[in-house]
């Protein structure tokens, strides 16, 4: 359940997260992006060859929590740090096998194998 986990963790910070969005344009610019490309593989979860976090989502991800972890306060840091440690764990899994990760689980990381 790490996935839904994240979605409600981040909830907790809508307000904050939405005042340091409102205060950088190229934050915004950049979390759009990375928002589309989460999207495009959520939204792939039911078809036949799902599409998996890759690389390129899991950075982005890292890039936009660094961020926006300049302008947070102690408990988003703390949120994102979270999330951050977290995030290995879901590289090259689909939007369905992220949601239901078992706490603790930690896929290989490419550079194991």
């Amino acid at each position: 359940m790490a996935g839904r986990r994240w979605v409600s963790l981040l909830e907790e910070h809508t307000g904050e997260l939405l005042q340091v969005a409102a205060a950088d344009p190229d934050l915004r610019r950049h979390a759009v992006e990375v928002l589309r490309r989460v999207a495009t593989i959520v939204g792939s979860r039911d078809e036949p060859a799902p599409m998996a976090l890759d690389d390129e989502v899991i950075r982005g991800v890292e890039q936009l929590a660094q961020r926006v972890e300049r302008r947070a306060g102690p408990g988003l840091k703390d949120t994102l740090n979270e999330v951050r440690a977290e995030l290995g764990r879901f590289h090259g899994k689909t939007a369905r096998e992220a949601a239901v990760a078992p706490e603790g689980y930690r896929s290989p990381s490419p550079m194991e194998g």
